[in-house]
């Protein structure tokens, strides 16, 4: 490995540790979209010195011509007024750009899956910390409510969502971030490695649903229970009969304080009815939209003035697949939209079905909640999102090379 591909690696390093911040910005500095840009450009430099060009070109016909059409009707919609086309077009494939070159990186063997792999682990576990740290501090009453919205906005830049919760006499917050799916979808693949001992696994397994539980997503808590179901089975045969029945009165009796205010307040509470009847409204006016005009759309960044929910990014809406329809219209949903997905699945699908059957299941149950969550929340768009696809990626080729050399 020569001395660019070596400063490539610990570009990659650094910028997988960036995701452990909630937005990738502290103090103002956007420290990952620096790291991501250094990255892009290194990875390029070295993939041209491989003078490899025109094989990547040939097996990278879809996302080519994927990102040419996206710059096309990005420019078209610049010119029809849509002043929000060229940062919805940068948040729509910035995503995509780096899951494309971190492949063909790995593919020819300027970057170690191993290493990424066990990167994302340290991020993670930073994420996990920090939310615990902040709960606690809150419990104690060591910081107030205010507080911590302030902190994220001075630190971070990012209103982070949030909310408190009676459990019992305790008064728990709820504090959600865009990133906080890239915990909840790639810490199960760590509850399998067997590099790790069981009480490490078992370790990642609490910390993965005290996290889940803080960030207190709907759609984050039945994916984690997806998860931990098929885990449970997988392991089931293999814990001994003590530990299992003390594991299930644990789990029950503990229900008792948790489960039922949890589930009341998150899916039957005035606030789980009141961000239900945001979407309802939302729904409604891009119904609308869409019906103006159905094939082609509005264009690239627009949205309805009336119904924002960010100024930063008026044309991102809770139900996302739909605010895609009104700005691309039918046609262009199935073309972007298709296109990216299919680029997704086709890499990952790739190594995966050479893996072992859970990491086969984890997979399609990562897969399936990046397919399904854009239909209740803003998660397709920016790096926060797509990092889970990133990893779902690298995490099949560390486990694939295990088995077998890379599929050239």
């Amino acid at each position: 490995m020569n001395k660019l591909s070596k400063l490539l690696n610990v570009v990659i390093y650094l910028c997988i540790i960036s995701y452990a911040l909630p937005t990738g910005v502290m103090k103002g500095i956007p420290i990952q979209k620096i790291l991501v840009c250094l990255l892009i450009i290194l990875g390029g430099i070295c993939l041209v010195l491989q003078r490899k060009s025109l094989e990547i070109i040939k097996s990278a016909k879809l996302e080519i011509t994927l990102g040419v059409l996206g710059l096309l009707a990005c420019i078209v919609s610049y010119i029809l007024g849509n002043e929000w086309s060229i940062k919805f077009t940068g948040l729509f494939y910035i995503s995509v750009i780096v899951f494309v070159e971190l492949y063909f990186l790995v593919r020819y063997e300027l970057a170690e899956p191993e290493k990424i792999v066990e990167c994302i682990l340290y991020m993670m576990l930073l994420k996990i910390l920090g939310k615990i740290i902040i709960e606690i501090v809150f419990v104690c009453k060591l910081i107030e409510y205010e507080a911590v919205i302030e902190f994220y906005l001075n630190m971070f830049g990012t209103e982070a969502s949030t909310m408190t919760m009676h459990l019992g006499r305790l008064l728990l917050i709820r504090v959600q971030t865009s990133s906080d799916i890239i915990v909840v979808t790639l810490m199960p693949f760590y509850w399998m490695m067997e590099k790790y001992k069981k009480s490490i696994r078992s370790l990642l397994f609490a910390l993965s649903g005290i996290y889940t539980l803080i960030v207190f997503s709907r759609v984050l808590m039945v994916e984690f229970c997806c998860f931990a179901f098929v885990a449970v089975l997988y392991y089931w045969k293999k814990i001994p009969k003590k530990v299992r029945c003390i594991g299930v009165i644990l789990v029950l009796a503990s229900s008792v304080l948790w489960l039922k205010p949890v589930i009341e307040f998150r899916f039957f509470s005035s606030f789980a009815i009141e961000s239900d009847d945001v979407r309802q409204i939302q729904m409604i006016e891009l119904i609308n939209g869409v019906k103006e005009s159905p094939v082609f759309g509005h264009g690239f960044g627009s949205y309805i003035s009336d119904y924002t929910r960010s100024g930063s990014m008026p044309f991102s809406y809770e139900i996302e697949y739909l605010s895609f329809c009104y700005q691309m219209g039918i046609l262009g949903f199935v073309v972007f939209v298709g296109g990216v997905l299919l680029i997704y699945i086709r890499k990952i699908v790739k190594y995966a079905r050479k893996n072992t059957w859970i990491i086969k299941v984890f997979t399609l149950i990562g897969l399936g909640w990046f397919v399904i969550r854009p239909a209740f929340n803003p998660a397709f768009l920016g790096l926060q999102n797509g990092f889970q696809m990133i990893g779902l990626l690298m995490i099949n080729m560390y486990f694939n090379k295990k088995q077998e050399p890379y599929q050239k």
